[in-house]
């Protein structure tokens, strides 16, 4: 699921997912 909400919220749920 993509949240184009925000791209750096997004950036940061992956890295936080790694």
């Amino acid at each position: 699921m993509l949240h184009a909400l925000n791209v750096d919220s997004t950036f940061y749920f992956i890295v936080s997912s790694m």
